[in-house]
């Protein structure tokens, strides 16, 4: 079981889908309306995620616990100093996101777009990566112990010191 973080707040879901729609506002106007949505320092517990339009957001030092993330777009955001556990990203798109020490158990990337993605010092121990696009992408001091990259496209990927022990590299794409 991995560590949790001390946090400040734990919102209800009617308060987060309210943070959700106001960031849709501010990217559909382009910042004219609504607000950009933060959230750092949260405990998101059960939360369906899925189809949300949340491109650019930031989630420093926080924790999210059985969430879905299910063709959701996430593209440009940055997860820095996060917990993520028993979480689904399957088909989310996810390029150019960042990672910076997260903490995962059991999570799902099975699926998405991480095409240019950054991880950085991050715990995946256990993740999965079946078919996803990682085309670009970086992986720098991370623990991939149990990883399982099974079908993923790694064209133009680098992984600089990382623990690799029982990772799964079959049938891996490495130019397409």
């Amino acid at each position: 079981m991995l560590e949790l973080i001390e946090l400040t707040e734990t919102p209800d879901h009617q308060s987060l889908q309210n943070k959700i729609n106001n960031h849709v506002r501010y990217l559909e106007s382009y910042g004219d309306e609504g607000e950009f949505a933060d959230l750092s320092n949260l405990k998101i517990e059960n939360f369906d995620f899925s189809n949300c339009k949340l491109s650019g957001i930031h989630a420093h030092n926080s924790v999210f616990i059985k969430c879905r993330f299910y063709q959701c777009d996430l593209y440009g955001s940055v997860f820095k100093d996060s917990v993520f556990m028993n979480i689904d990203f399957e088909q989310a798109n996810l390029g150019k996101t960042e990672f910076y020490r997260i903490k995962n158990e059991d999570v799902r990337f099975d699926n998405a777009n991480l095409g240019s993605a950054e991880f950085y010092d991050c715990q995946l121990n256990g993740t999965s990566f079946k078919n996803a696009n990682l085309g670009g992408s970086s992986f720098d001091e991370c623990n991939l112990t149990n990883v399982v990259f099974e079908g993923a496209i790694l064209e133009n990927a680098s992984l600089n010191g990382n623990i690799e022990k029982n990772t799964n590299w079959s049938n891996i794409k490495l130019i397409s």
